[in-house]
């Protein structure tokens, strides 16, 4: 079952989705919140977070996924003279489920914060030596 639906995050797009689109962005929406939870397994798994973070993070890695190009043909050339055919691809950008640090603060149960400096000050025993 996912804390997220298709309506959460159609709510936060730009754009209308075709019926025909909305059984992908389920998927798409299991996929990150089985990676969420993955991650906060020893937490409690995805349930344990908050729930309005995780529909937000949720909807913002689908959108982006869905944003992505998926690569495939381009467009194709044929020469009747040669008998040549040629076919151009373009690179897809990948299908990997991205999740940025900022939006992984939001999820963290923990109240972490991203990146930052970390000051550690030595203690010194009476006979010299760092503790």
């Amino acid at each position: 079952m996912s804390l997220t639906s298709p309506e959460d995050v159609i709510q936060r797009s730009d754009r209308t989705f075709l019926p025909a689109e909305i059984g992908r962005l389920q998927v798409l929406i299991e996929d990150v919140e089985l990676i969420i939870g993955a991650r906060y397994r020893d937490a409690g798994g995805i349930f344990a977070l908050n729930v309005a973070a995780v529909k937000m993070v949720t909807s913002w890695a689908v959108l982006d996924l869905m944003s992505r190009t998926p690569g495939g043909p381009t467009s194709t050339e044929v020469s009747v003279d040669d008998g040549r055919v040629v076919d151009r691809f373009e690179a897809g950008r990948g299908a990997d489920v991205w999740i940025r640090d900022a939006w992984w603060a939001l999820l963290d149960p923990k109240g972490g914060s991203v990146g930052g400096a970390v000051t550690i000050t030595p203690t010194y025993t009476s006979s010299g030596f760092c503790r």
